[in-house]
């Protein structure tokens, strides 16, 4: 491996491996959205997903490195909504998750919203299916020449502090949210721009210059990432929850209330958590 001046991977190799980490994804996805079609592989969706994120950070470094000449939201657009059906589908596979654990923890029985859940999920499940065929017409879902193109395009010698100047811009955008007032979006707004990160720092030659600027272990940005991935998750609970008990008419005295209390007092105690101990993390004023 060829090393430049500053201890890193050069230029060249650099973009070799943002070619190489493009193409594995690509391949990771179109495997899974096989899987999908001809097997209807549940997990299979869920790694499509978390692929695309992948390929959503990656796309976001290319279209910086390129100045803007390449367009990240182009690249993906073909499959958006397949992506967001595969996130409610998702979302109601987690909430099934919690009620489930809840049962189990207090010996309890939550049948009808289980099944409310159930027929939400199979819904959604029709909604992507019924997306599948015609994203499956096409012979090329990613345009492959545009963005390996786009990747030859960046100037070898200065794509190191270009990189770098890239993360630094991240954590300066979490760095102005959590000096706003906290609010859900804004807690979100965080991980994205964490999961973002750590994503990129899967390529070899990219992650010693996160840890340079952000001072930090990918992994623990992995764990508030997923902290905060859990405390969506019963937030999104509450969502899916208020619908249930609107269309069953629910009294507040009913036994399910219990479960809603239950994820209440969760969500409130992980927030806190979070907002106290891990969103500091990210105040570049307290880093000196």
């Amino acid at each position: 491996m060829k090393i430049d001046l500053n201890g890193y991977f050069c230029g060249s190799f650099m973009k070799n491996e943002i070619s190489a980490y493009y193409l594995l994804q690509k391949d990771i996805f179109e495997e899974n959205f096989r899987l999908v079609i001809d097997q209807f592989d549940q997990e299979a969706i869920h790694k499509m997903r978390t692929t695309t994120k992948r390929l959503r950070a990656l796309f976001l470094l290319i279209g910086f490195l390129t100045e803007e000449k390449f367009k990240p939201k182009n690249q993906l657009k073909k499959i958006r909504s397949l992506f967001k059906l595969a996130g409610k589908i998702r979302e109601l596979q987690i909430e099934q998750g919690l009620v489930q654990t809840y049962n189990s923890e207090n010996n309890k029985e939550s049948g009808a919203y289980t099944e409310y859940l159930r027929t939400r999920e199979y819904r959604e499940i029709s909604r992507f299916l019924k997306h599948l065929p015609e994203i499956a017409k096409r012979k090329r879902i990613l345009k492959d020449n545009k963005i390996l193109a786009a990747i030859e395009s960046i100037d070898e010698k200065t794509v190191h502090a270009q990189c770098r100047l890239f993360i630094r811009n991240k954590l300066n955008e979490a760095n102005e949210i959590i000096h706003k007032p906290k609010s859900n979006h804004r807690i979100h707004s965080v991980r994205t721009i964490v999961k973002q990160l750590y994503y990129l720092a899967e390529i070899e030659s990219f992650k010693p210059l996160f840890e340079k600027e952000s001072g930090k272990d990918p992994e623990k940005f992995r764990e508030t990432e997923q902290l905060i991935g859990n405390w969506h998750d019963l937030v999104n609970s509450a969502i899916y929850f208020e619908s249930f008990m609107k269309r069953q008419k629910l009294r507040e005295d009913s036994e399910l209330m219990n479960f809603r209390l239950n994820i209440k007092q969760k969500r409130k105690a992980l927030r806190s958590d979070i907002i106290k101990n891990h969103l500091p993390e990210f105040d570049l004023n307290k880093q000196g």
